[in-house]
């Protein structure tokens, strides 16, 4: 239905997690966390699991949505929001320091 269900944060993926969500709807898993969700989560019949590339091609319903909606984000004070913290490492790119 195109609702937000859970507020977006960092979460430790285990057998009991989103079981609540699982048991009464479809949930559908993709993205670089997919395969670790998939192997602890695949017992429940409406977890499915997209090996799909993200892409924004594949978000022309969402972003309709909020177009629709007149959900709009204030470009200027736009800030990106990360679930975890950056940790700068030693840069293994060939050229670079």
């Amino acid at each position: 239905d195109m609702e937000l269900m859970n507020e977006i944060h960092a979460e430790i993926i285990d057998e009991e997690s989103f079981r609540e969500i699982i048991e009464n709807h479809l949930v559908i898993f993709c993205g670089n966390g997919m395969q670790k969700c998939k192997e602890l989560l695949s017992k429940y019949p409406n977890a499915m699991f997209s090996e799909s590339p993200l892409s924004a091609q594949n978000m022309i319903e969402t972003a309709y949505h909020k177009f629709e909606s007149e959900d709009f984000d204030d470009l200027p004070y736009f800030e990106p929001f990360y679930l975890k913290d950056y940790l700068p490492g030693k840069s293994t790119v060939k050229g670079l320091r």
